[in-house]
């Protein structure tokens, strides 16, 4: 019984509380596990024998970023798709037989 009701607790409802709880630690216990995950790879990856391996920037890359060009021309197939054309007569069809 609980001290500010009259209501007694279940066996249901004490099992609740307890998957509840155990829900809760392992929650808790995963979050505690990342969080020392990170802390590891952050200070591995500070440590003085870690090797520098140097960002090569690309010539262009401000260019391209901040001034973008249009493409150059290319071949236009906008005729071809608009204006279909019969394809040419088969010549080597009444060779084989068809």
């Amino acid at each position: 019984m609980t001290a500010h009701s009259g209501a007694a607790i279940t066996d249901k409802e004490i099992t609740m509380s307890n998957t509840v709880s155990r829900l809760s630690v392992l929650m808790l216990t995963g979050a505690a596990a990342g969080l020392i995950a990170l802390a590891t790879a952050g200070t591995a990856s500070a440590g003085p024998g870690t090797p520098y391996v140097p960002r090569i920037p690309s010539i262009n890359s401000d260019a391209v970023a901040l001034n973008p060009q249009p493409l150059p021309p290319g071949p236009d197939w906008s005729k071809v798709a608009l204006n279909p054309q019969p394809l040419p007569p088969r010549v080597w069809l009444p060779r084989l037989g068809f």
